[in-house]
């Protein structure tokens, strides 16, 4: 998956009269602020995990009632929104107002108290209609009476008949009324994102993957909207086994293009579950499989995400080893995996850029590696005139300079930056200069083992 984090797929298998289709929810957890009376919500960094169905555990609320509903249903007619939580009064009261609205759906309702407050938990049985009959149609989730019949051409609908309207746009705008604590009214806008989904078949090709937000569910004690997305995909095979992998991007409504095919590699990788999956114990996918689809996907050329400069940067600490690769990659955000295809597509790009006759990419490299390697310099790393001589005949001669160097402790990139140092101590100073080509023939005409310390 193409985006900052992990995003939850459902998976729902059916077996029509002629054909096996594989039906994906993808969900989507937003958070929103109440600064002001108008907010744009915003992708949630911990993502709202699948549900089949979760009881509500509201004050009040009956044994049926849910707090969420599943999230393995196919593509419902129409879209549907469903609000669970507490509304809010701006005084005490034994009934309070409340509303949400958005696109063609409109509803306002009334949540009752036994004493006066400024909040009521909404459940089945607080809820009044706007003049204050009981038996309201829930809010939240319902649990559908009908039938699951899985050669119907529509998942059955989970909330009452006022609150189901069209689809909804990635940049919907959720209208509450009396159902925040800090703003009376509150008019929540969704981000844009929405998701994009595409087969990628074993044979190579690829199919992309219509899919329509048919569900909102916001929690509004927590300021938390989920939108659901869902599509389906009609297999070819049982099983739909020339399905390879489906790959599900982050995109702004504005952009429709799909990630190029390496950069699948950069992507979180997990599998789509079944309802099913929720009940067992352990796992029954093998984290190996994922492993493997990583790796074939670096199989496939990438574009750098990083510039020039920033690659470069981090190469050279690399380069110094002074502390492990993968605390260091952490500290700048990488995962190891996803810096090999870094440093893969950053490779491929100079070195096809030099196979053309090109060589300023390389030459530009180079020139930053060395800045930012020289940046790293520590003082207790610099050698002496005399040090400096022997160590540079021993590495002359050495058959393995690599133990040479490790026993001096001192790293290949310090010993780099040494050279340079004193190739520009020496090429100003014509005294330097001679002082040191003197030691340096000292030390090569010395007798093994006399050389001076």
């Amino acid at each position: 998956m193409l985006a900052p984090l992990q995003v939850p797929v459902a998976l729902v298998r059916r077996q029509l009269e002629r054909t096996h289709r594989l039906d994906l929810s993808v969900k989507l957890t937003f958070q929103y602020d109440a600064d002001s009376d108008e907010v744009t919500a915003r992708l949630a960094e911990e993502q709202a995990a699948l549900s089949s169905g979760a009881i509500s555990e509201m004050a009040g609320a009956a044994d049926d009632e849910l707090a969420m509903a599943s999230d393995f249903r196919t593509l419902k007619e129409r879209g549907e929104i469903m609000i669970v939580g507490h509304a809010h009064g701006e005084e005490a009261s034994t009934g309070i107002a409340a509303g949400v609205a958005v696109d063609d759906i409109e509803r306002a309702f009334g949540v009752a108290s036994a004493e006066p407050a400024l909040s009521a938990a909404i459940t089945r049985a607080s809820l009044r209609s706007e003049i204050g009959e009981t038996g309201e149609a829930p809010v939240g989730p319902i649990v559908s009476d009908e039938p699951g019949d899985e050669q119907a051409p529509w998942g059955a609908p989970q909330a009452c008949e006022a609150q189901r309207g069209d689809y909804f746009s990635a940049d919907a705008t959720v209208e509450l009324a009396g159902l925040d604590q800090r703003q009376p009214a509150l008019a929540v806008t969704l981000p844009g994102i929405q998701p994009v989904l595409e087969a990628r078949r074993r044979g190579g090709s690829v199919e992309s993957l219509p899919l329509h937000c048919d569900t909102l569910w916001i929690d509004v004690d927590a300021r938390r909207i989920v939108a659901t997305w869902r599509g389906s995909y009609a297999a070819r095979r049982r099983h739909a086994r020339e399905v390879a992998c489906v790959v599900l991007s982050l995109e702004p409504p504005s952009k429709s293009d799909m990630p190029a095919p390496g950069s699948i590699a950069l992507a979180h990788y997990h599998y789509a579950l079944q309802a099913n999956d929720l009940e067992r114990r352990s796992p029954r996918y093998s984290e190996d499989r994922l492993k493997l689809a990583r790796y074939a996907a670096m199989g496939a050329a990438a574009e750098p995400a990083l510039p020039l400069e920033d690659y470069a940067r981090i190469a050279a600490e690399l380069a110094e080893q002074r502390e492990p690769r993968d605390d260091l990659l952490k500290r700048h955000e990488w995962e190891p995996d996803a810096w090999l295809v870094e440093e893969r597509a950053w490779m491929e790009r100079i070195g096809d850029q030099t196979a053309k006759g090109d060589n300023d990419l390389a030459v530009r490299f180079g020139e930053l590696f060395v800045v930012a390697q020289d940046a790293l310099a520590r003082e207790d790393e610099q050698l002496e005139l005399e040090p400096f001589a022997k160590l540079k005949v021993q590495m002359e001669s050495s058959e393995n300079p690599a133990k040479l160097l490790e026993e001096r402790e001192l790293s290949l990139a310090a010993w780099l930056r040494e050279q340079r140092r004193w190739d520009k101590q020496t090429q100003t100073d014509a005294e330097l200069r001679r002082e040191l080509k003197k030691a340096i023939a000292e030390q090569r005409t010395a007798p093994s083992g006399t050389q001076s310390p």
